[in-house]
């Protein structure tokens, strides 16, 4: 089924959704942020039928079946709170929430109105994961005893007040792309025994960071930094070889090296990531349940949390 949409926020990911969205034929009903004028000039760039100085007013639209989420980190579970409430499903940017309680506050109150809440993380969505899932399973590389992660991208001069680095806004690189390395790291993860993790910070919030999660059976080695960039690549290290996983966070394509030969796989466009998220949160609300990606979010807040705790890292709203 195709939903009708409205979105809170004009940043740069709602511009990249509201793209996509655009391109695939997707109808979008309402947009709400709080300059009204951005606003109504995001609404004609995507031809979105009406621009709302008010998240209230545009939550009153009965035609509006979904609302997608991409506001400053802070603002998330009110908003999320809010669009249930108002009998609508939500995606909401990550991090959905700040920690595990706001995350379940979050589920319960979406479970008790019979709606769906999802977190926009794309790599349950690319189509290549599944490839990815079926060669591992196979048992090709034999167990898999080491993962490496990293997403680290220089953002420049670093300004304390920018989203990035504002502890009032949820800044910080492990919440806005350290979550990424983790998201991948924990499908081919079972429960966290053990976590190591150090981190650089300024302003009061992490910059960079390497964390090592420890399942009892296999690491991995993950990192996130604004300070550098890296090639965004992942690696599944088994007994028998490796899989290179390129470009991670919405991959199109992997190697599979055994013994130095290797095979390379390309399913999919990395270029569709949100139309892949939005077809099957489409049909989440079809059958009126995901296929444990709501799960699967909240072990990455879970361990989100742990890591924190670590750095003696809390924002001034949890």
């Amino acid at each position: 089924m195709a939903l009708t949409w409205g979105i809170i926020g004009t940043g740069g990911i709602a511009h990249r959704f509201a793209g996509n969205m655009k391109m695939s034929g997707t109808k979008m009903v309402g947009v709400a942020a709080r300059n009204f004028e951005k606003t109504k000039k995001f609404a004609q760039e995507y031809g979105i039928e009406q621009a709302y100085e008010a998240v209230d007013e545009m939550l009153a639209n009965e035609q509006i079946q979904a609302i997608y989420i991409a506001t400053t980190n802070n603002t998330h579970v009110d908003f999320i709170k809010q669009a249930l409430l108002a009998g609508k499903h939500v995606l909401c940017e990550k991090p959905m929430a700040i920690n595990t309680k706001q995350f379940d506050e979050c589920a319960a109150l979406a479970k008790k109105q019979g709606l769906i809440l999802e977190e926009a993380f794309t790599p349950f969505h690319m189509p290549v994961m599944k490839k990815l899932r079926e060669i591992v399973d196979s048992g090709v590389i034999s167990d898999i005893k080491l993962i490496e992660a990293d997403f680290c991208e220089n953002i420049g001069e670093l300004n304390d007040d920018s989203r990035m680095l504002n502890p009032k806004l949820g800044g910080g690189a492990l919440l806005d792309i350290g979550c990424y390395p983790i998201c991948f790291a924990s499908l081919f993860m079972d429960e966290i025994e053990d976590i190591s993790a150090v981190c650089q910070k300024q302003n009061g919030v992490d910059v960079a960071s390497s964390v090592v999660l420890n399942d009892g059976k296999r690491l991995a080695s993950l990192s996130s930094s604004f300070l550098t960039s890296l090639p965004r690549d992942a690696v599944l290290s088994g007994t028998k070889g490796n899989i290179v996983v390129e470009h991670f966070s919405r991959s199109e394509k992997f190697i599979v090296d055994v013994d130095g030969q290797k095979q390379e796989y390309v399913v999919g466009d990395s270029e569709q990531a949100w139309n892949y998220e939005v077809a099957d949160f489409n049909r989440y609300v079809e059958v009126g349940h995901d296929d444990g990606e709501l799960e699967q979010s909240r072990k990455i807040v879970q361990i989100m949390d742990q890591i924190r705790d670590k750095w003696q890292l809390v924002y001034p709203f949890e």
